[in-house]
């Protein structure tokens, strides 16, 4: 399972760079919820939610929690 941050709005990730793709391959990947928390301060993110990526590709199975509640 992957972590990314995602933008709900908009539904795309958060890259490496701080910018937003549609693409999850080229999403920031973050090894623990305590990394994701920090990219929240280093990054503007507004509408944002951790995500949680299951397979290669999002789909029923992943879910999401807010950044505000991680």
């Amino acid at each position: 399972m992957k972590r990314l941050i995602r933008n709900r709005r908009f539904k795309q990730f958060l890259t490496p760079s701080g910018t937003w793709t549609r693409d999850p391959k080229q999403a920031q990947v973050f090894p623990t919820d305590e990394e994701a928390r920090k990219a929240r301060e280093e990054f503007p993110l507004e509408d944002a939610e951790l995500y949680y990526l299951v397979g290669e590709e999002p789909s029923m199975s992943d879910f999401a929690l807010g950044l505000e509640r991680i």
